[in-house]
C-alpha cells in the first residue's frame, strides 16, 4: 500500500511478503509506465481501491486495468535503463524521471494543456 507508484526491476530476490510478479517482454516500457505521473494520476483516480484512510492499495486486480501502451519506442527502454543506474534522489534520477514522464505522454498523445494538469498534481 502506497500513495506512490513504486515498481523496479530485479533479476535476482528473495520475496518474503507478498509480492507480484511481472514478465514476459518490454519489462522495461512497463516499468517506465507504471511509474509515470500519468499512470499514477490515472490509478489514483479511475481505478485505485484505497486502504480505508486514503492510502492506494495496488493490487493484482487492479494493475491488470491499467490502460499501457503497446507501440512503445526503443527510446522509452533506454532511459528506464539509465534510471536503474542511476541513484534516487540525484539531480540526474530527477531529470531522467522528467524524461521518462515527457515519453509516456507521447505514447498516449497528450495535449500541453493535459500534461499540465497531470503535472500540476
Amino acid at each position: 500500500m502506497t500513495d506512490e507508484s513504486k515498481f523496479v526491476y530485479c533479476e535476482n530476490m528473495i520475496a518474503l511478503n507478498t509480492v507480484f510478479f511481472l514478465n514476459g517482454e518490454k519489462l522495461f516500457d512497463i516499468l517506465g509506465m507504471l511509474n509515470s505521473k500519468l499512470i499514477l494520476h490515472y490509478f489514483k483516480n479511475c481505478l485505485g481501491t484505497t486502504s480505508g484512510v486514503g492510502t492506494n492499495r495496488w493490487l493484482k486486480f487492479t494493475v491488470e486495468k491499467l490502460p499501457l501502451a503497446h507501440n512503445t519506442q526503443q527510446e522509452l527502454e533506454k532511459l528506464v535503463k539509465e534510471r536503474i543506474k542511476t541513484k534516487s534522489e540525484t539531480k540526474q534520477a530527477v531529470v531522467l524521471d522528467k524524461e521518462i514522464d515527457r515519453k509516456v505522454y507521447e505514447l498516449y498523445g497528450l495535449t500541453q494543456e493535459e500534461i499540465d494538469f497531470i503535472e500540476q498534481r
